[in-house]
């Protein structure tokens, strides 16, 4: 946003956004410690390769 011209930066909502980014990310949500541990695993082998296009 730094970068941004001032008058495009005021135009964007920045929690727009974040809704949008955090709507395509996978759910990798756990209730335990030993889920946690499995999700963090699962995420890093199969989405750590992904690029992002913006």
């Amino acid at each position: 946003m730094k970068q941004l011209p001032p008058e495009l930066a005021d135009y964007i909502n920045r929690v727009e956004v974040a809704t949008y980014a955090l709507d395509r990310l996978p759910p990798l949500y756990a209730s335990s410690q030993e889920g946690r541990c499995h999700q963090r695993v699962r995420g890093k082998q199969e989405y750590n390769n992904l690029s992002c296009d913006l």
